[in-house]
């Protein structure tokens, strides 16, 4: 596996049990346990998750005496009370990487065992959480807000080759959220039904994206080239895909120097995660079934040099960005006052007509030009191909990056994740 992606989900919801964090949890390395093409952990169910953390884990076999078979790669277990009350019984079954796959009418909750115990000891630390897979066309910040609202707060954390957003340990958290015309949101049955399976079995890709800030406070937005097939001819900050073994600053400052030929140094920036945003392609229904899912993590870094030092290293890939510009406050306050799906007024602030942005050529070099205000301004179309804008997620964090430089509200600490 190449990316970081598979989200799994865990809520516990024992009120007789000691209140439990909600998790997102996003495998980098093996999340196929078990053999065969007519079963995939990322298929396992689909939300509401288990009502209860259940231990001491159980199995069944031949005999209670004899041990598991030397074969046996998980321990699985399904129960009718993952979506319906009754009954209360739990059915317990042992599944081996030789044995048939298990019955598709069969709901089961995966556990990844490296060593197998018998009941009634407790199951080991490493599986006291119950994880299921998210598919592409399942929503996370539906999950954890229940299905109602499009921004909700959740802690994240990147360990163990592992990308986690979990909630309920009481710290304030990291604002996830998704647009009001998200595609998954609005996804009917039949329309879930014909995604192709290919697709939902990708799962939920994790990127990471870069607002660059300099010491006269600028930011670096790029034009994604028009022959990407995901969003091209949109304006973003530099960002990508988080490869296995990366931190996510490190992730981030690669980005950075494959875009834009930036290579800065991890101790010459000050990183904060400002938001988590959902991201589906094609971002609206009107423009065809969802293709890939991400849940892209904003990062500030705070660099001490101005955006003239900086545009004098710029050497941007032209396979990837076709222009470059330092947005100060005030054109980011029009850029983000300009709505998605919204009607409004948008202030210009005494705006000039048009702003001063890099063209990028085939063979990398730079020219000035001038580009009109109003593609900056511009908002997705409801229908019919997309256009030359800013991207809805991108505005979201460009206005988390405003709030920055006056909240005194901290940002999500680095941690173990960058």
């Amino acid at each position: 596996m190449d990316k970081v992606r598979r989200v799994l989900v865990h809520v516990c919801k024992d009120q007789s049990a000691p209140q439990r964090a909600q998790f997102v949890q996003v495998n980098l390395a093996h999340v196929h346990h078990v053999t065969g093409d007519s079963f995939s952990s990322t298929r396992l169910f689909t939300p509401p998750p288990p009502p209860l953390l259940l231990h001491p884990l159980v199995y069944t076999s031949s005999s209670s005496s004899s041990p598991p078979p030397a074969c046996l790669h998980l321990l699985l277990f399904s129960s009718t009370r993952l979506f319906t009350p009754p009954p209360l019984l739990l059915h317990t079954v042992v599944y081996t990487s030789s044995s048939s796959p298990p019955p598709s009418c069969l709901h089961l909750l995966l556990f990844s065992s490296t060593q197998l115990f018998t009941p009634p000891s407790p199951p080991p630390a490493c599986l006291h959480l119950l994880l299921f897979s998210v598919l592409c066309c399942q929503s996370v910040t539906g999950h954890f807000s229940d299905g109602g609202d499009d921004e909700v707060e959740v802690s994240c954390s990147l360990e163990r080759k592992q990308f986690v957003l979990f909630r309920g340990d009481g710290r304030r958290g990291t604002p996830l959220k998704r647009p009001a015309f998200c595609p998954i949101k609005h996804l009917s049955v039949s329309q879930s039904a014909a995604i192709p399976l290919d697709v939902q079995r990708r799962g939920v890709d994790v990127g990471v994206a870069i607002i660059l800030q300099t010491a006269n406070r600028r930011v670096l937005l790029t034009r994604r080239a028009k022959e990407l097939r995901i969003f091209p001819n949109v304006w973003v900050p530099p960002g990508g895909h988080l490869e296995p073994e990366e931190t996510l600053l490190e992730a981030g400052l690669r980005e950075l120097k494959e875009e834009t030929g930036l290579d800065l140094e991890p101790e010459g920036v000050s990183p904060k995660i400002l938001g988590l945003w959902e991201s589906v392609y094609p971002p609206m229904l009107s423009r065809g079934l969802p293709q890939r899912h991400h849940i892209v993590v904003y990062m500030l870094l705070l660099s001490r040099l101005s955006h003239l030092q900086l545009q004098a290293s710029l050497r941007p890939s032209p396979a990837e960005v076709s222009a470059c510009l330092w947005a100060d406050r005030q054109l980011v306050g029009a850029v983000v006052s300009s709505v998605d799906a919204e009607d409004g007024h948008v202030p210009l602030h005494h705006l000039q007509g048009s702003v001063s942005v890099s063209q990028v050529f085939s063979d990398g070099a730079l020219s000035e030009a001038a580009l009109p205000l109003e593609v900056l301004l511009g908002r997705a179309p409801a229908c019919g191909p997309d256009v030359e804008r800013v991207s809805t997620g991108t505005k979201f964090a460009l206005e988390l990056w405003l709030k920055s430089l006056e909240d005194l509200r901290p940002l999500t600490p680095p941690e173990k994740m960058l």
